[in-house]
């Protein structure tokens, strides 16, 4: 466990095992893990942190650029 940082579940369990000549399915190593109470650590989900409605005063658009598009391109 040491050295997989209690991330591996049964899919990723079952998949080192069958590597290692071992016949076992991920059913069976997961139903093994509840009953032991075992659990992988499941990863932070994304997080938005911008703030699209601030009250922030927005940059003044110096170089003037126009992206307005005139039409549909034809190359490519």
């Amino acid at each position: 466990m040491k050295k997989s940082n209690q991330i591996y579940g049964s899919p990723r369990i079952a998949k080192k095992l069958k590597e290692k000549n071992h016949n076992v399915s991920r059913s069976y190593i997961a139903r093994i893990m509840k009953r032991l109470n075992i659990r992988s650590k499941t990863r932070e989900k994304f997080k938005v942190t911008t703030d699209s409605s601030h009250s922030y005063q927005i940059a003044p658009n110096l170089l003037n650029r126009d992206f307005t598009a005139t039409g549909v391109s034809k190359n490519g």
